[in-house]
Protein backbone atom coordinates (compact mmCIF):
# COMPACT_ATOMS: atom_id res chain seq x y z
CA UNK A 1 0.00 0.00 0.00
CA UNK A 2 1.44 3.70 -1.18
CA UNK A 3 2.17 6.14 1.88
CA UNK A 4 -0.63 8.32 0.48
CA UNK A 5 -3.14 6.03 -1.38
CA UNK A 6 -5.70 7.10 0.89
CA UNK A 7 -5.25 10.45 0.57
CA UNK A 8 -5.17 10.22 -3.26
CA UNK A 9 -8.50 8.36 -2.91
CA UNK A 10 -9.65 11.56 -1.02
CA UNK A 11 -8.41 13.52 -3.43
CA UNK A 12 -9.67 12.08 -6.90
CA UNK A 13 -13.11 11.63 -4.84
CA UNK A 14 -15.86 14.38 -6.24
CA UNK A 15 -18.46 13.84 -3.70
CA UNK A 16 -15.40 14.88 -1.20
CA UNK A 17 -15.78 18.17 0.30
CA UNK A 18 -12.92 20.77 -1.06
CA UNK A 19 -11.84 21.03 2.15
CA UNK A 20 -10.95 17.29 2.52
CA UNK A 21 -9.34 17.63 -1.50
CA UNK A 22 -7.32 20.45 -0.39
CA UNK A 23 -5.88 18.88 2.97
CA UNK A 24 -5.07 15.32 1.42
CA UNK A 25 -3.48 17.07 -1.66
CA UNK A 26 -0.99 19.06 0.89
CA UNK A 27 -0.98 15.75 2.92
CA UNK A 28 0.29 14.01 -0.58
CA UNK A 29 2.69 17.20 -1.42
CA UNK A 30 4.08 16.70 2.09
CA UNK A 31 4.98 12.81 1.99
CA UNK A 32 6.30 13.03 -1.97
CA UNK A 33 8.56 15.49 -0.52
CA UNK A 34 9.27 13.35 2.06
CA UNK A 35 10.47 10.53 -0.36
CA UNK A 36 12.61 12.74 -2.62
CA UNK A 37 14.57 13.77 0.65
CA UNK A 38 14.57 9.78 1.70
CA UNK A 39 15.55 8.62 -1.80
CA UNK A 40 19.00 11.28 -1.52
CA UNK A 41 19.68 9.56 2.48
CA UNK A 42 22.64 6.74 2.11
CA UNK A 43 21.51 4.95 5.86
CA UNK A 44 19.52 1.73 6.02
CA UNK A 45 18.44 -0.42 9.17
CA UNK A 46 17.96 -4.26 8.79
CA UNK A 47 15.48 -6.25 10.99
CA UNK A 48 16.98 -9.87 10.04
CA UNK A 49 14.85 -12.13 12.22
CA UNK A 50 12.48 -14.25 10.56
CA UNK A 51 9.14 -13.32 12.38
CA UNK A 52 7.90 -9.69 12.84
CA UNK A 53 8.96 -7.79 16.12
CA UNK A 54 7.97 -4.92 18.31
CA UNK A 55 10.61 -2.32 18.62
CA UNK A 56 10.43 -1.06 22.27
CA UNK A 57 11.93 2.55 21.53
CA UNK A 58 9.02 3.31 18.88
CA UNK A 59 6.45 0.99 19.82
CA UNK A 60 6.27 0.24 16.02
CA UNK A 61 5.83 -3.16 14.63
CA UNK A 62 8.80 -4.24 12.37
CA UNK A 63 8.66 -6.66 9.35
CA UNK A 64 10.56 -9.71 9.82
CA UNK A 65 13.51 -10.05 7.25
CA UNK A 66 13.45 -6.24 5.70
CA UNK A 67 15.41 -3.69 5.15
CA UNK A 68 14.06 -0.54 5.80
CA UNK A 69 15.20 3.26 4.80
CA UNK A 70 16.49 5.45 7.24
CA UNK A 71 17.81 9.51 7.62
CA UNK A 72 21.59 9.71 7.76
CA UNK A 73 20.95 11.55 11.32
CA UNK A 74 19.06 8.64 12.85
CA UNK A 75 21.07 7.51 15.85
CA UNK A 76 18.44 4.62 16.44
CA UNK A 77 15.43 3.39 13.73
CA UNK A 78 12.43 4.56 13.13
CA UNK A 79 11.41 1.60 10.92
CA UNK A 80 8.72 4.39 9.05
CA UNK A 81 9.66 3.34 5.67
CA UNK A 82 10.17 -0.60 4.93
CA UNK A 83 12.32 -0.42 1.35
CA UNK A 84 13.28 -4.07 0.41
CA UNK A 85 12.82 -8.23 1.78
CA UNK A 86 15.72 -9.91 1.91
CA UNK A 87 14.50 -13.33 1.14
CA UNK A 88 12.99 -11.46 -2.29
CA UNK A 89 16.46 -10.66 -2.64
CA UNK A 90 18.12 -14.23 -2.34
CA UNK A 91 15.23 -14.91 -5.20
CA UNK A 92 15.62 -12.39 -6.91
CA UNK A 93 19.67 -13.26 -7.35
CA UNK A 94 19.01 -16.73 -7.93
CA UNK A 95 16.59 -15.92 -11.12
CA UNK A 96 19.06 -13.46 -12.09
CA UNK A 97 21.90 -15.59 -12.04
CA UNK A 98 20.16 -17.85 -14.66
CA UNK A 99 21.31 -15.09 -17.22
CA UNK A 100 19.50 -15.38 -20.73
CA UNK A 101 17.93 -18.78 -19.59
CA UNK A 102 15.49 -16.78 -17.18
CA UNK A 103 12.27 -14.49 -19.46
CA UNK A 104 12.16 -10.98 -19.82
CA UNK A 105 9.10 -11.06 -17.35
CA UNK A 106 10.62 -13.09 -14.63
CA UNK A 107 13.75 -10.69 -14.75
CA UNK A 108 11.70 -7.49 -14.74
CA UNK A 109 9.84 -9.50 -11.78
CA UNK A 110 13.32 -9.90 -10.05
CA UNK A 111 14.66 -6.59 -10.36
CA UNK A 112 11.04 -4.68 -8.89
CA UNK A 113 9.60 -7.63 -6.64
CA UNK A 114 11.96 -7.55 -3.47
CA UNK A 115 11.10 -3.55 -3.07
CA UNK A 116 7.97 -2.17 -1.43
CA UNK A 117 5.38 -0.08 -3.66
CA UNK A 118 6.93 3.21 -2.75
CA UNK A 119 10.55 2.19 -4.38
CA UNK A 120 9.38 0.93 -7.21
CA UNK A 121 9.24 3.48 -9.70
CA UNK A 122 12.59 5.26 -8.79
CA UNK A 123 13.95 1.49 -8.30
CA UNK A 124 13.26 0.91 -12.36
CA UNK A 125 15.07 4.34 -13.11
CA UNK A 126 18.08 2.91 -11.50
CA UNK A 127 18.03 -0.62 -13.03
CA UNK A 128 18.47 1.45 -16.42
CA UNK A 129 20.96 3.27 -14.99
CA UNK A 130 23.29 0.74 -13.79
CA UNK A 131 22.14 -1.99 -16.46
CA UNK A 132 21.49 -0.21 -19.48
CA UNK A 133 23.82 1.14 -22.34
CA UNK A 134 21.13 3.94 -22.69
CA UNK A 135 21.46 7.72 -22.90
CA UNK A 136 20.41 7.71 -18.99
CA UNK A 137 23.99 6.11 -17.89
CA UNK A 138 26.18 8.66 -19.91
CA UNK A 139 24.64 11.62 -17.27
CA UNK A 140 24.09 9.14 -13.86
CA UNK A 141 25.71 6.62 -12.05
CA UNK A 142 25.04 4.34 -9.68
CA UNK A 143 25.96 6.63 -6.97
CA UNK A 144 23.56 9.47 -7.77
CA UNK A 145 21.21 6.98 -6.50
CA UNK A 146 22.49 6.50 -2.54
CA UNK A 147 19.89 5.13 -1.01
CA UNK A 148 18.54 2.64 -3.57
CA UNK A 149 22.41 1.48 -4.34
CA UNK A 150 22.80 0.80 -0.29
CA UNK A 151 19.86 -1.08 -0.30
CA UNK A 152 21.24 -3.13 -3.30
CA UNK A 153 24.88 -3.61 -2.10
CA UNK A 154 23.58 -4.21 1.88
CA UNK A 155 20.96 -6.71 0.15
CA UNK A 156 24.27 -8.74 -1.40
CA UNK A 157 26.21 -8.57 2.21
CA UNK A 158 23.74 -10.26 3.82
CA UNK A 159 22.63 -12.84 0.97
CA UNK A 160 25.96 -13.50 -0.64
CA UNK A 161 27.76 -15.71 2.06
CA UNK A 162 30.56 -16.80 0.39
CA UNK A 163 31.66 -18.84 3.07
CA UNK A 164 29.20 -20.39 5.74
CA UNK A 165 31.01 -20.50 8.87
CA UNK A 166 29.62 -23.49 10.90
CA UNK A 167 29.61 -21.94 14.50
CA UNK A 168 26.79 -19.56 13.93
CA UNK A 169 24.38 -22.82 13.40
CA UNK A 170 25.75 -24.16 16.88
CA UNK A 171 23.10 -21.59 19.06
CA UNK A 172 19.59 -20.41 18.21
CA UNK A 173 19.29 -16.44 17.08
CA UNK A 174 16.77 -14.07 19.08
CA UNK A 175 16.13 -10.71 17.84
CA UNK A 176 15.80 -7.62 18.81
CA UNK A 177 15.33 -4.28 17.71
CA UNK A 178 16.79 -2.60 21.22
CA UNK A 179 20.25 -2.46 21.97
CA UNK A 180 20.32 -3.35 25.82
CA UNK A 181 19.03 -6.22 26.88
CA UNK A 182 17.58 -7.46 30.41
CA UNK A 183 17.56 -11.30 31.45
CA UNK A 184 15.02 -11.93 34.70
CA UNK A 185 15.76 -15.16 36.70
CA UNK A 186 12.97 -15.98 38.79
CA UNK A 187 13.61 -18.19 42.19
CA UNK A 188 10.74 -20.30 42.94
CA UNK A 189 8.92 -21.50 46.10
CA UNK A 190 7.56 -24.80 47.31
CA UNK A 191 4.45 -25.53 48.58
CA UNK A 192 3.97 -27.97 51.76
CA UNK A 193 3.01 -31.15 50.68
CA UNK A 194 0.65 -31.77 53.79
CA UNK A 195 -1.89 -29.12 54.51
CA UNK A 196 -4.06 -29.89 57.61
CA UNK A 197 -8.04 -29.80 57.27
CA UNK A 198 -9.41 -26.27 57.84
CA UNK A 199 -5.60 -25.15 57.24
CA UNK A 200 -4.32 -22.19 55.72
CA UNK A 201 -0.39 -21.96 53.94
CA UNK A 202 1.73 -19.17 54.55
CA UNK A 203 1.83 -16.35 51.16
CA UNK A 204 4.11 -17.66 49.25
CA UNK A 205 6.20 -15.10 47.16
CA UNK A 206 9.25 -15.57 44.26
CA UNK A 207 12.01 -13.72 44.10
CA UNK A 208 13.86 -11.97 41.14
CA UNK A 209 17.27 -10.79 39.70
CA UNK A 210 18.11 -8.85 37.28
CA UNK A 211 21.01 -9.09 34.39
CA UNK A 212 21.64 -6.29 32.13
CA UNK A 213 24.59 -6.36 28.99
CA UNK A 214 25.11 -4.34 25.99
CA UNK A 215 25.40 -6.16 22.21
CA UNK A 216 28.81 -5.50 20.89
CA UNK A 217 29.32 -4.06 17.59
CA UNK A 218 30.94 -6.81 14.56
CA UNK A 219 31.21 -3.97 11.64
CA UNK A 220 33.35 -3.20 8.86
CA UNK A 221 33.85 -1.24 5.79
CA UNK A 222 33.79 -2.15 2.09
CA UNK A 223 35.88 0.08 0.05
CA UNK A 224 36.11 0.12 -3.55
CA UNK A 225 37.08 2.50 -6.48
CA UNK A 226 34.85 3.69 -9.42
CA UNK A 227 38.05 2.41 -11.86
CA UNK A 228 36.85 -1.33 -10.78
CA UNK A 229 33.50 -0.76 -12.20
CA UNK A 230 34.37 0.30 -15.79
CA UNK A 231 37.04 -2.67 -16.53
CA UNK A 232 36.48 -6.01 -17.14
CA UNK A 233 38.12 -8.45 -14.25
CA UNK A 234 38.27 -12.18 -14.56
CA UNK A 235 37.40 -11.95 -10.59
CA UNK A 236 34.68 -8.97 -10.15
CA UNK A 237 36.55 -7.06 -7.06
CA UNK A 238 33.60 -5.39 -5.49
CA UNK A 239 31.99 -8.86 -5.67
CA UNK A 240 34.84 -10.22 -3.92
CA UNK A 241 35.12 -7.26 -1.24
CA UNK A 242 31.24 -7.94 -0.43
CA UNK A 243 31.58 -11.25 -0.15
CA UNK A 244 35.35 -11.26 1.88
CA UNK A 245 33.65 -8.28 4.04
CA UNK A 246 30.62 -10.30 5.39
CA UNK A 247 32.33 -13.69 6.00
CA UNK A 248 34.74 -11.27 8.20
CA UNK A 249 31.70 -10.08 9.88
CA UNK A 250 30.62 -13.64 10.57
CA UNK A 251 34.78 -14.93 11.96
CA UNK A 252 33.87 -12.42 14.25
CA UNK A 253 30.07 -13.44 15.29
CA UNK A 254 32.01 -16.86 15.70
CA UNK A 255 34.39 -15.68 18.23
CA UNK A 256 31.71 -14.67 20.19
CA UNK A 257 30.20 -18.07 20.39
CA UNK A 258 33.95 -19.79 20.62
CA UNK A 259 33.96 -17.26 24.27
CA UNK A 260 31.19 -18.35 24.99
CA UNK A 261 32.10 -22.65 24.37
CA UNK A 262 34.86 -21.50 27.03
CA UNK A 263 32.75 -21.02 29.84
CA UNK A 264 31.78 -25.10 29.80
CA UNK A 265 32.69 -26.86 32.77
CA UNK A 266 35.10 -29.64 32.01
CA UNK A 267 34.77 -33.60 32.09
CA UNK A 268 38.29 -35.00 31.73
CA UNK A 269 38.41 -37.26 28.65
CA UNK A 270 41.66 -40.15 27.70
CA UNK A 271 43.27 -40.23 24.30
CA UNK A 272 41.18 -42.37 21.90
CA UNK A 273 44.01 -42.99 19.51
CA UNK A 274 46.33 -44.61 22.17
CA UNK A 275 46.68 -48.60 20.95
CA UNK A 276 47.41 -51.44 23.72
CA UNK A 277 47.92 -53.95 21.75
CA UNK A 278 45.50 -54.48 18.48
CA UNK A 279 42.66 -52.32 20.50
CA UNK A 280 41.66 -48.74 21.07
CA UNK A 281 42.93 -48.03 25.12
CA UNK A 282 40.02 -46.20 25.93
CA UNK A 283 36.64 -45.83 24.85
CA UNK A 284 34.66 -42.93 23.78
CA UNK A 285 31.27 -43.77 24.75
CA UNK A 286 32.05 -43.84 28.75
CA UNK A 287 32.66 -39.85 28.26
CA UNK A 288 30.00 -39.15 25.93
CA UNK A 289 27.36 -41.27 28.44
CA UNK A 290 28.72 -39.66 31.03
CA UNK A 291 28.21 -35.95 30.06
CA UNK A 292 24.79 -36.73 28.52
CA UNK A 293 23.17 -38.53 31.82
CA UNK A 294 24.92 -35.14 33.63
CA UNK A 295 22.98 -33.07 31.01
CA UNK A 296 19.51 -35.20 30.40
CA UNK A 297 18.81 -36.58 33.73
CA UNK A 298 20.82 -34.29 36.79
CA UNK A 299 20.01 -31.20 35.22
CA UNK A 300 16.26 -31.78 32.87
CA UNK A 301 18.55 -31.06 29.57
CA UNK A 302 18.29 -32.63 26.08
CA UNK A 303 22.17 -33.47 24.30
CA UNK A 304 21.39 -32.40 21.21
CA UNK A 305 24.23 -30.53 19.44
CA UNK A 306 28.35 -31.00 19.49
CA UNK A 307 30.54 -29.20 18.32
CA UNK A 308 34.31 -30.33 17.20
CA UNK A 309 37.46 -30.39 14.62
CA UNK A 310 37.81 -32.74 11.90
CA UNK A 311 41.14 -33.95 13.71
CA UNK A 312 38.96 -35.04 16.60
CA UNK A 313 36.23 -36.58 14.88
CA UNK A 314 38.67 -38.90 13.14
CA UNK A 315 40.36 -39.35 16.54
CA UNK A 316 36.80 -40.65 17.42
CA UNK A 317 35.71 -42.52 14.69
CA UNK A 318 39.34 -43.86 14.24
CA UNK A 319 38.74 -45.74 17.84
CA UNK A 320 38.30 -49.63 17.63
CA UNK A 321 35.42 -49.60 20.22
CA UNK A 322 33.56 -46.87 17.42
CA UNK A 323 34.77 -49.14 14.34
CA UNK A 324 33.97 -52.46 15.38
CA UNK A 325 30.33 -51.22 15.53
CA UNK A 326 30.75 -49.31 11.57
CA UNK A 327 33.40 -50.65 9.50
CA UNK A 328 37.06 -51.04 8.53
CA UNK A 329 37.57 -47.68 6.37
CA UNK A 330 39.49 -44.80 7.19
CA UNK A 331 39.04 -41.79 5.12
CA UNK A 332 38.96 -38.46 5.06
CA UNK A 333 36.55 -37.08 7.56
CA UNK A 334 33.32 -34.36 7.42
CA UNK A 335 34.94 -30.66 5.73
CA UNK A 336 34.79 -27.76 7.64
CA UNK A 337 31.23 -26.55 8.51
CA UNK A 338 29.63 -29.85 7.78
CA UNK A 339 27.39 -31.78 10.10
CA UNK A 340 27.92 -35.36 11.29
CA UNK A 341 26.61 -38.25 13.36
CA UNK A 342 28.51 -40.50 15.42
CA UNK A 343 27.35 -43.97 15.41
CA UNK A 344 26.48 -45.00 18.85
CA UNK A 345 25.86 -41.28 19.88
CA UNK A 346 21.64 -41.47 18.80
CA UNK A 347 20.24 -37.50 19.12
CA UNK A 348 23.29 -35.56 18.69
CA UNK A 349 24.03 -33.80 15.70
CA UNK A 350 28.30 -32.64 15.49
CA UNK A 351 28.99 -29.41 13.70
CA UNK A 352 32.74 -29.31 12.68
CA UNK A 353 34.57 -26.53 13.13
CA UNK A 354 38.15 -26.04 12.86
CA UNK A 355 38.43 -23.08 14.67
CA UNK A 356 38.26 -25.46 17.59
CA UNK A 357 41.17 -27.16 19.78
CA UNK A 358 41.98 -30.59 19.37
CA UNK A 359 40.70 -32.98 21.14
CA UNK A 360 37.71 -30.75 22.76
CA UNK A 361 34.23 -31.82 22.26
CA UNK A 362 31.62 -28.98 23.32
CA UNK A 363 28.38 -31.06 23.82
CA UNK A 364 24.94 -28.92 25.12
CA UNK A 365 21.32 -28.12 24.82
CA UNK A 366 21.10 -26.00 21.62
CA UNK A 367 18.02 -24.49 22.73
CA UNK A 368 18.94 -24.13 26.31
CA UNK A 369 22.08 -23.81 27.02
CA UNK A 370 23.56 -20.18 24.49
CA UNK A 371 21.74 -18.15 22.51
CA UNK A 372 22.66 -15.63 19.71
CA UNK A 373 20.64 -11.59 20.32
CA UNK A 374 20.94 -10.26 17.29
CA UNK A 375 19.91 -6.01 17.59
CA UNK A 376 19.78 -3.98 14.01
CA UNK A 377 22.20 -3.97 11.36
CA UNK A 378 23.37 0.12 10.19
CA UNK A 379 24.50 0.22 6.66
CA UNK A 380 25.45 3.48 5.34
CA UNK A 381 26.77 4.47 1.89
CA UNK A 382 29.53 6.99 1.45
CA UNK A 383 31.00 8.45 -1.79
CA UNK A 384 34.71 10.28 -1.49
CA UNK A 385 34.55 12.08 -4.98
CA UNK A 386 38.50 13.38 -4.33
CA UNK A 387 39.66 10.22 -4.21
CA UNK A 388 37.05 8.34 -6.74
CA UNK A 389 36.49 6.07 -4.09
CA UNK A 390 32.81 4.82 -2.39
CA UNK A 391 31.87 2.28 -0.19
CA UNK A 392 29.55 1.06 2.61
CA UNK A 393 30.24 1.25 6.40
CA UNK A 394 28.02 -1.81 8.13
CA UNK A 395 27.47 -2.19 11.70
CA UNK A 396 25.64 -4.95 13.12
CA UNK A 397 25.00 -5.22 16.87
CA UNK A 398 25.41 -8.81 18.16
CA UNK A 399 26.48 -10.34 21.32
CA UNK A 400 26.57 -14.22 22.26
CA UNK A 401 24.74 -15.16 26.55
CA UNK A 402 25.05 -18.14 28.17
CA UNK A 403 21.44 -19.54 28.70
CA UNK A 404 22.23 -22.17 31.36
CA UNK A 405 25.71 -23.33 31.58
CA UNK A 406 24.38 -26.79 33.26
CA UNK A 407 23.14 -28.06 29.86
CA UNK A 408 26.45 -27.77 28.86
CA UNK A 409 29.51 -29.63 29.28
CA UNK A 410 33.46 -29.83 27.39
CA UNK A 411 34.72 -33.24 26.90
CA UNK A 412 38.67 -32.69 26.91
CA UNK A 413 41.73 -34.90 25.74
CA UNK A 414 40.48 -37.20 23.74
CA UNK A 415 43.07 -37.01 21.19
Amino acid sequence: MSYFSKDFDTFSNQFASKQARMFAFGKMQAESAKLNNLLSQSTTWINTSKKDLKDENTGKRVKARTIYAGFNNETKPTWDYPAANIDKLVQAKALLDQGESASATDIDKALNDPFYPEFQEPLKYYNDVVMSEESAAAIHTSQDFPLLNNITIAGQVIVNQLTQFPLLDAVNVENTTDLIFRRYNGVGFDLEAVVGELGTTEPKKMSFSKQEWYTRKSGGEIQWSDEHEMQNYFINPLQLARGQFSIGANKIKNNKILKALAQFSTTAGANLTTFTGEHSTNNPYTYFATVRKLINYTNFGNVNTGVMNSSTLFGILSNTYVKGGVDNTQGLTAENGARVTIPGLPGIGFIIDESVADGNVYVFDREQALTRIQGPIRTEQYRLAREGGSGLVYRDWNDVQIRDLTKARTITGLI
